[in-house]
């Protein structure tokens, strides 16, 4: 057995990280993820279920260890790592996890309006628009799982709200075929698309979706996650194969950053903003 350290309170920057150390775990026979005390941010616990269940529908044996009861996102990070579940939890200090796969339409809008209406039971209250749009976001988001990369059993999100700080985390991650191969279905844009950096961006374009039928999906879920942030200055990060876009306020300007990181075979979104 390998162990897979998850780092404590790591900033989404730190995402490359975990995507060098998977490229060495990804296709050993058996790997323990060692979750950290500290509760784990709503980037990695969506990623550890994408990572898990990549493994699982490869019949490779993945363990977690330790969870402390306390540790509501550890124990998050446990369910996913552990099999498909379903479950929204509430902490003592009043903040909400909700977590499940999100295998099918269905399930993408289930767990959006579960979201939702968590939300505006919390107190203090969130602001309807914000709400709003976090219920819009987030169906859209895992409806893009489920109809662009080729393996929504390896679909995640969660949304995670602290109404003591007054944070609201949106995280989606599936280990399926990523921007680039997905907007290539598309006959308008198939061979035409360099690298991974150019495809990120490319996703964020309104109306553009990896699909022939743009009907089906008319590719709206990234630029409306883009608005979003931009509306509440979140930081924002979008990982594909081997590009990262981190969108952030930069001297006062909203401002696109794309880095080389090690790949990754899907999607990861990570948005991190305050509400309050």
């Amino acid at each position: 057995m390998v162990d897979f350290a998850i780092p404590s309170a790591a900033r989404p920057q730190s995402v490359a990280a975990c995507f060098k150390a998977w490229e060495v775990v990804r296709d050993l026979p058996d790997v323990r993820f060692v979750l950290p005390a500290e509760p784990v941010p709503a980037w990695i616990i969506v990623l550890l279920g994408a990572m898990a269940a990549d493994r699982r529908e490869r019949t490779l044996a993945s363990s977690v260890s330790p969870v402390d009861p306390a540790n509501l996102q550890g124990l998050q990070a446990m369910l996913a790592i552990d099999g498909p579940v379903a479950n929204t939890a509430t902490g003592c200090s009043g903040f909400l996890d909700a977590l499940q796969p999100i295998r099918d339409l269905k399930a993408a809008r289930v767990l959006a309006d579960r979201v939702g209406d968590a939300l505006e039971r919390l107190a203090p209250p969130l602001s309807p628009s914000v709400v709003r749009l976090t219920r819009f976001v987030f169906e859209e988001l895992g409806a893009n799982i489920v109809q662009h990369s080729g393996r929504p059993g390896t679909g995640y999100g969660v949304a995670v709200v602290d109404p003591v700080r007054r944070r609201l985390e949106l995280a989606f991650a599936d280990a399926g075929v990523g921007f680039r191969a997905s907007l290539q279905r598309n006959p308008e844009l198939e061979g035409r698309i360099a690298d991974d950096s150019e495809a990120l961006q490319l996703a964020l374009t309104p109306r553009l979706s990896g699909t022939a039928a743009p009907r089906v999906n008319m590719g709206v879920g990234l630029k409306a996650l883009m608005d979003f942030g931009d509306l509440l200055s979140a930081e924002v990060s979008i990982a594909s194969g081997s590009a990262l876009l981190r969108r952030a306020t930069l001297a006062g300007q909203r401002t696109n950053v794309v880095s080389s990181i090690p790949p990754w075979l899907g999607s990861w979104i990570s948005f991190d903003a305050a509400v309050g």
